[in-house]
């Protein structure tokens, strides 16, 4: 049981880590990758979104269904570990669409507006419920033990 709790913490811290280094390695070299302008920003954005919207409330639904079942540790694993990937996966798409929009919020090429941290934080807020989504699929001991109490 400790071993399978210390390989789900680990992929877990895993995700937090590959999450932070994408964010700041976006935000850094946000200047040398392509950008969406108008409506090919808008339909990222919603793309981001309705991932969120579906794949965050399936993944914690599909986990909590799942775990009415007592099977074995083995089966544990896999659908934490399933549960983690598929909040993973969204937060993946969130670096991308954050990396792909401009800085400074312009919504055309032509448009001449200085960034500022308002813009660049309004689209990291989904990268925030990301988060907090994650934080749900904390494995601890005390999750074992109810699932097999």
């Amino acid at each position: 049981m400790k071993e399978i709790n210390n390989k789900l913490l680990a992929i877990y811290y895993c995700i937090y880590a590959v999450f932070v280094v994408g964010i700041v390695c976006a935000h850094i070299f946000n200047y040398s990758f392509p950008k969406l302008y108008g409506t090919e920003r808008l339909v990222a954005e919603y793309i981001e979104l309705g991932l969120m919207l579906v794949l965050i409330p399936v993944a914690i639904g599909v986990y909590n269904s799942k775990m009415k079942k007592q099977v074995d540790l083995a089966y544990y694993f896999k659908w934490n570990l399933f549960q983690m990937l598929m909040i993973a996966f969204t937060g993946i798409v969130a670096i991308v669409v954050y990396a792909l929009i401009p800085l400074n919020g312009r919504l055309d090429v032509t448009e001449d507006l200085n960034p500022t941290m308002f813009q660049s934080l309004k689209n990291l807020f989904p990268m925030l419920i990301i988060f907090i989504a994650l934080i749900f699929c904390k494995p601890t001991k005390y999750k074992i033990q109810h699932y097999f109490s």
